[in-house]
C-alpha cells in the first residue's frame, strides 16, 4: 500500500464520525434554514495534494445538491488571502489550564457550526474515496520491455547502497537498508524485520525481529511496521499501534552487535498517526499527527498528547506546545527527537496543526499542511522549525497560495526557504463554486526565516500543473504538464528576484528527476505525443549546463509503445538507485499490448555514456501479481525486496552486476 494513501487511511480510522452525520441529524440538517452564519472551518488532512484539486472539481454534482450549505464550508476562515503571507504571533503556551481554554473555545464553535462539519466531511469522504480508486486504477498500468543489451558490465563499484535521499546529510525511512554485509528489511505484513547476511554465495535469513511478540502485554489490536533507519549495530523500528483509544507511533531501538539475537535496548511511543522522519547523526526525528476529537464531552482529558518510554506515561509538557495565536486546528503535530545511541528521554515539541509533507535538512526542518478557502482556493500553510542542542524549537509559520506536489517542491539554504506550488483558479456564482482543469497556474516563492515572502515567480505554465520538482545549489528545475512537458530552469542566485532562465518543451513529462552531475538530470516519467501521454514510460537525460538552453539530449522508451507502463520510483523516490557515477536502476510495472508473458515488474538499469543514455539489462524481479517495494546493492550483486499483492509474502532477489542474470530468490515470510 502507498505511504500517503496508507496515512489516509489511518486517518479516517482513527477520526470519529461527527454526530452531525448521524442518521437522525441528516434530516434536521438539510432543512435547517437557520444556519447561515459564516463559520471558520477546522482545517483537514488531505493526502495526496497534487491530486486532490482536479478531483474535487467532479465533484459539482454533490456541492450543486449542497450549494446552499456549501459558501459555509469554503468560507474564508481568516486567514490572510494574499498569495503568500507570514503566519500570525506564535504562542507558546504556559500552563496546561491555557490549552484547555483553547480546545473550550474550538468545542463550542464546533457546537455551534454542526452543518459545516457536516459537509465538511462529505466533501473529505468523497475525496479520499476517489483517490483510492485513482490509486488503484494507475496501479493497473505498465509496459512491455525491449531486448536487454548484455555488452555492459558494471565498471565500478562502492561497496553498498544508501538510501536514495532528498538530502545527503539527511537520511531517510525506507523498508529496506544494508550495512554491506547484512540486508535489513520489513515484511509485506509489516509485522517483522528480516536480517539477511548476504555476505556469503547464498543469501541466508539469520534472524527475525517480530513486534507482536515484544507487545504481547500491551492490549493493543494491531501493530504496523513503516520503516527502519540503520545506524551502526543501532537498528531504529517505526510504526503505529492501532486500539479503541486511538492511534500510537512506537519507536524501538535494537542493539544488532550480535545480528543473530537482536537486543530491545529502548523504547518509546508517541500519540498520533505515524506521517515522517528524519535521521541526522544520531538524532532520529519522529513525526506524529494526533487528532483531538472536540465533538466528544470529554475532549478536555485527550487534548494534552503523551508519550510513554518503559512504562512511564507523561504528558508533553505546557511549554513545549506552541500554536499560531489564530489557529483554529484541533491536530497536534508531535515531534520527538531521540538520541539512537544514549537512549535518553526523547525531546517533545508538539504545534496545534497538521503535517502533510516534510522537508529537512541539516539547517533547518519544514512541515507542510495543504488547506482551502474560498479566497484563495487551496493553499498550504508552512511550519518551521529550528534544530536545539536536543531537538527541535517551532518558530514560525507562513503561507503560500496553492498546493505542493511532494516533499521535492521544497527547499531551504540556511537563509531562505523555496516553495514552488499550483494554484487552482475557482469561478463562484452565487452558491456555485466550479473549477476547469486549466484554470490553474504554477508558482515559486522565496520566503525569508519570519517566513515572509522575499521574491517570487508566478505565472509558470498556466493551466498545466507541477509534475516534479528539483532544487540544485541556485537553481530549481520544474517540470509542469498538460499535453507536453515544459522544463523550467529558475535561477534563484538572488532571492528577491529569481527568474526564469530557460525552458524546454517535450512531450510526455517527468515525474522524478535526479541530479546525476554538474550539468546533468535524469528524468523518470511517461513518454507521449504532442497530443499527450501514450501510456508508455521513458528515461530522459537533461543537460542544463546552459541554463538559458536546457536540452533533452537523450532518452529511451520503455516499451517502443506496445505496452502500458508505471514508473513506480515517481511516488517513491527511494526506489531510484545510484549504481555507480555514471549508472543507475529504476523499476517499471509493465503490462503489454501483445504478449501477456512480456508483463511483469523490471527493474532496469541505465548506463550514460558520452552523454547518451543505454539500457544495460532488465531484471525480471516478480509478476504482475507482486510488487517491488525496495533494493540495495552489496558489491556486485542487485537486491530487489518484493511484496505479494494476493498474501503476505515477501521475498529477497537478487541479480549479478556482472553477469546481469538472477543469482537467487528468499521468502521472507514464516
Amino acid at each position: 500500500m502507498k505511504k500517503k494513501l496508507k496515512k489516509a487511511l489511518d486517518r479516517k480510522l482513527e477520526v470519529k464520525l461527527p454526530e452531525a452525520l448521524s442518521k437522525d441529524n441528516i434530516a434536521e440538517l438539510l432543512g435547517d434554514a437557520e444556519q447561515s452564519e459564516k463559520v471558520k472551518a477546522l482545517p483537514q488532512k488531505r493526502s495526496i495534494a497534487k491530486r486532490i484539486i482536479p478531483i474535487a472539481a467532479s465533484f459539482a454534482l454533490i456541492l450543486g445538491v449542497l450549494g446552499i450549505y456549501f459558501s459555509a464550508y469554503y468560507n474564508n476562515d481568516g486567514e490572510d488571502p494574499n498569495p503568500a503571507s507570514a503566519g500570525g504571533e506564535v504562542v507558546r503556551y504556559a500552563s496546561y489550564d491555557e490549552i484547555y481554554e483553547k480546545f473550550d473555545a474550538m468545542h463550542k464553535e464546533y457546537q455551534k457550526n454542526k452543518i459545516k462539519n457536516a459537509v465538511d466531511s462529505i466533501f473529505s469522504s468523497a475525496t479520499d474515496d476517489a483517490m483510492i480508486g485513482a490509486s488503484a486504477e494507475l496501479t493497473d498500468s505498465a509496459v512491455e520491455s525491449v531486448a536487454d543489451r548484455d555488452d555492459f558490465t558494471i565498471t565500478e563499484s562502492n561497496s553498498y547502497s544508501k538510501t536514495n535521499t532528498q538530502e545527503a546529510d539527511v537520511d531517510e525511512g525506507d523498508v529496506i537498508k544494508t550495512d554491506g554485509k547484512y540486508i535489513y528489511s520489513v515484511t509485506k505484513n509489516g509485522e517483522a524485520v528480516s536480517i539477511v547476511d548476504v555476505s556469503g554465495e547464498e543469501m541466508k535469513v539469520v534472524s527475525q525481529i517480530k513486534i507482536s511478540e515484544e507487545s504481547s502485554d500491551k492490549k493493543i489490536d494491531e501493530m504496523y511496521l513503516d520503516e527502519i533507519y540503520l545506524n551502526g549495530d543501532m537498528l531504529a523500528i517505526i510504526g503505529g499501534e492501532y486500539a479503541d483509544d486511538g492511534t500510537n507511533t512506537f519507536v524501538k531501538i535494537y542493539d544488532i552487535s550480535d545480528r543473530e539475537n537482536p537486543v530491545l535496548a529502548s523504547e518509546y511511543t508517541q500519540q498520533g498517526a505515524y506521517d515522517n522522519s528524519r535521521m541526522i547523526g544520531d538524532i532520529l526525528y519522529c513525526i506524529s499527527n494526533y487528532f483531538v476529537d472536540i465533538s466528544c464531552d470529554d475532549y478536555r482529558s485527550k487534548c494534552i498528547p503523551e508519550i510513554t518510554k518503559g512504562s512511564d506515561v507523561c504528558k508533553v509538557a505546557a511549554e513545549d506546545i506552541s500554536v499560531i495565536e489564530e489557529s483554529e486546528y484541533s491536530t497536534y503535530i508531535v515531534i520527538t527527537a531521540f538520541d539512537t545511541v544514549n537512549g535518553e528521554n526523547p525531546d517533545v515539541e508538539a504545534v496545534l496543526g497538521d503535517c502533510d509533507e516534510l522537508y529537512a535538512s541539516s539547517k533547518g526542518m519544514f512541515i507542510s499542511d495543504t488547506l482551502y478557502d474560498s479566497s484563495s482556493g487551496s493553499y498550504t500553510k508552512i511550519f518551521r522549525f529550528e534544530y536545539t542542542e536536543s531537538g527541535v524549537e517551532y518558530k514560525c509559520s507562513g503561507k503560500v497560495n496553492g498546493y505542493i506536489n511532494d516533499q521535492f517542491s521544497m527547499s531551504y539554504d540556511g537563509e531562505y526557504f523555496r516553495i514552488a506550488v499550483t494554484q487552482q483558479i475557482y469561478t463562484v456564482d452565487g452558491d456555485n463554486v466550479s473549477a476547469s482543469s486549466t484554470d490553474r497556474t504554477n508558482c515559486l516563492y522565496i520566503l525569508n526565516n519570519d517566513m515572509e515572502i522575499a521574491g517570487s515567480v508566478e505565472n509558470i505554465a498556466d493551466g498545466e500543473t507541477i509534475q516534479s520538482v528539483r532544487f540544485v545549489g541556485d537553481y530549481a528545475y520544474v517540470v509542469t504538464y498538460l499535453q507536453t512537458d515544459p522544463l523550467f530552469v529558475i535561477d534563484l542566485s538572488d532571492p528577491e528576484n529569481p527568474s526564469v532562465k530557460g525552458e524546454l518543451e517535450i512531450p510526455g513529462f517527468s515525474e522524478y528527476l535526479h541530479p546525476i552531475s554538474d550539468g546533468l538530470l535524469a528524468g523518470v516519467g511517461y513518454d507521449g505525443t504532442e497530443d499527450g501521454t501514450n501510456g508508455d514510460c521513458k528515461v530522459s537525460l537533461f543537460d542544463v549546463s546552459d541554463p538559458y538552453k536546457p536540452a533533452e539530449i537523450s532518452a529511451l522508451s520503455v516499451s517502443q509503445g506496445m505496452a502500458n507502463c508505471y514508473p513506480s520510483a515517481a511516488d517513491n523516490h527511494k526506489l531510484y538507485i545510484t549504481l555507480s557515477e555514471n549508472e543507475f536502476a529504476v523499476p517499471f510495472r509493465v503490462i503489454s499490448y501483445t504478449d501477456k508473458t512480456d508483463s511483469a515488474v523490471y527493474y532496469i538499469r541505465y548506463r550514460i555514456e558520452n552523454g547518451e543514455l543505454y539500457e544495460v539489462a532488465r531484471y525480471e524481479v516478480s509478476t504482475l501479481n507482486n510488487g517491488v517495494e525496495g533494493a540495495v546493492y552489496v558489491g556486485d550483486i542487485f537486491y530487489t525486496l518484493v511484496y505479494a499483492y494476493y498474501s503476505d509474502e515477501t521475498q529477497l532477489v537478487s541479480f549479478s552486476l556482472t553477469t546481469n542474470e538472477e543469482t537467487g530468490r528468499i521468502s521472507l515470510t514464516d
